[in-house]
């Protein structure tokens, strides 16, 4: 079975999609909404401190096993 989407992007660029039928005002306010919250958490990011920012090894790509944080 599938289910009804709707799709928001621009033109040979990236968008977004949510289940049911939307109307096209629904769906410009969602993908600029949705890239807003992007471009923030990219900032916030990109502001990070080298010391800031965590880096860890671990085993299994879904259940995380043996992490460890990587200090060098």
């Amino acid at each position: 079975m599938s289910d009804r989407m709707t799709e928001a992007h621009a033109a040979g660029g990236y968008g977004i999609a949510t289940y049911g039928r939307k109307t096209r005002p629904e769906m410009i306010a969602k993908y600029r909404a949705h890239y807003e919250f992007q471009l923030r958490k990219a900032t916030e990011a990109l502001a990070k401190t080298d010391d800031e920012i965590v880096v860890s090894t671990y085993v299994g790509p879904w259940a995380r096993t043996n992490e460890k944080v990587v200090t060098e």
